[in-house]
């Protein structure tokens, strides 16, 4: 079994969340897509997704990764 971190994380400084996937910003700062994206692919940030590697992984076991084609809108899409 991996071990897992939560996307998201309560900040130590604040009331809002850490993003480790984009070290050093809050959630609100960085590019991930907005928590209705995550839900919809199975993935909840706020519990453990996120292995050693980076990868997001999604309630069913599956990889999945922030698409930023288009920086204004990112999605999540699953890796095959």
């Amino acid at each position: 079994m991996q071990h897992l971190v939560p996307a998201w994380e309560p900040c130590d400084c604040c009331d809002d969340y850490l993003c480790n996937i984009h070290i050093g910003h809050h959630v609100h700062d960085c590019s991930c897509p907005g928590i209705d994206e995550w839900v919809e692919h199975g993935v909840f940030p706020y519990a453990d997704c996120l292995d050693p590697d980076g990868r997001i992984i999604n309630d069913a076991g599956i990889v999945v990764h922030i698409d930023t084609t288009n920086s204004c809108n990112n999605k999540l899409t699953v890796i095959d």
